[in-house]
């Protein structure tokens, strides 16, 4: 009888602390959707929670800040031309930006290539995250352009950044060949279209130039192949069976093989330079 009471207890306490962190969350985002909304009238840029306008991992932007320096110095002048593909609220766009502005005076452009409109198939895709839920809902209400066009502005870096909004396979192809110096790509996960943002990229991006993207948490060699190649196209992030860690097994695959092997990856980062002997790791010293 003490037993069966020191478990219900025990349970109670559970969905205690359950609740309150329930009820903390909400909380928190209540206060974030207070600040989404001032940032209109305050006109300041908005990257937080709601509408999942934070893209960036801060784990990551160290790395990403630290490529486009170190590229972006070495211009001397000349222009420096980024594309993007996949930008969402602008956040990782206002981040090459602001590095063109302060290492090359301004001189330069980062093309933003976004459909900025729904684009998954919910009764297709399976395992799809409340993230990718709260992002499609926004697509849906056509919140998330607006969005972007208000941060890039408040930002005052709207002569640098130019939003194309279409689709990769629509709007890639009627760019010119060797434009680009940086390309970026974080659009949708699956392993078809990567290979194609892959592939359309590589054209467009001058010899010396840094091919990158996000979402490589794990590489061809640390995962199980098989189990990922089952999911590449269905699922969006899954847990490794071999590592037992989260990944995205469209953009392992995809990277692993249009590269032809490892990358340089930086807590998801990743990036390799195009030569004409191929394409080679990137070091950041």
């Amino acid at each position: 009888m003490g037993k069966a009471n020191s478990v219900s207890k025990y349970s109670l306490r559970k969905k205690k602390r359950k609740l309150k962190k329930k009820i903390k969350k909400k909380i928190q985002y209540l206060f974030e959707l207070i600040r989404y909304k001032g940032c209109s009238y305050t006109r300041e840029p908005y990257l937080g929670p709601v509408m999942a306008a934070t893209q960036t991992w801060k784990s990551r932007r160290p790395y990403m800040n630290k490529i486009v320096e170190l590229e972006v110095s070495k211009s001397k002048g000349e222009r420096y031309e980024i594309l993007e593909i996949g930008s969402w609220a602008g956040d990782s766009a206002i981040l090459w930006a602001k590095a063109i502005r302060k290492f090359n005076d301004g001189k330069g452009s980062v093309i933003c290539v976004d459909q900025w409109r729904p684009y998954i198939n919910f009764s297709e895709k399976v395992g799809a995250s409340h993230v990718l839920s709260r992002m499609e809902k926004a697509l849906a209400r056509k919140r998330i352009f607006n969005l972007f066009l208000h941060n890039i502005s408040t930002t005052g870096l709207d002569d640098i950044i130019k939003p194309y909004k279409g689709s990769s396979d629509e709007l890639l192809p009627t760019l010119r060949d060797n434009r680009f110096n940086l390309a970026f790509v974080d659009g949708s996960h699956s392993y078809s279209q990567v290979i194609k943002d892959l592939e359309n990229c590589e054209r467009v991006l001058s010899s010396g130039g840094i091919l990158c993207g996000d979402d490589l948490e794990l590489q061809t060699h640390e995962i199980d192949v098989s189990e990922a190649k089952h999911k590449r196209d269905i699922e969006d992030w899954i847990v490794d069976p071999k590592s037992d860690k989260y990944f995205h097994p469209g953009v392992t695959l995809a990277v692993g093989e249009f590269m032809g092997g490892e990358v340089s990856s930086f807590e998801g980062f990743w990036a390799s330079r195009k030569t004409k002997s191929g394409w080679q790791k990137v070091h950041l010293d």
